[in-house]
């Protein structure tokens, strides 16, 4: 992997972990990947696939695991933009800053 490949990767990582203020994780989603890509462009990812991010105007996914277990990470730049990511993407959360 390039440097600026991992930058690029690393960034999208600690965007998604506390980067943004809001955000929520779950695992075990099946067809996690085809719901989110349905909704969010990819926008950076692992060459080998064991990590995708996808987002657009403050929002960001990363998509991790196999296809039958994909752990979920969401996180957006502020609350509104977050609610709406979450309502859209449907998912029962293992964890949602917003509850505290």
């Amino acid at each position: 992997m390039l440097l600026s490949e991992w930058i690029k990767t690393m960034t999208l990582w600690q965007l998604v972990n506390g980067g943004y203020a809001h955000r929520a994780y779950t695992s075990g989603i099946p067809d996690a990947a085809k719901t989110i890509s349905a909704i969010y462009p990819q926008v950076g990812g692992h060459r080998d696939g064991s990590a995708r991010f996808f987002g657009a105007d403050g929002t960001l996914v990363c998509l991790a695991g196999s296809k039958s277990t994909s752990a979920v990470w969401v996180a957006a730049a502020d609350q509104s933009t977050f609610e709406t990511l979450i309502d859209r993407l449907g998912f029962e959360w293992d964890y949602n800053s917003l509850d505290g």
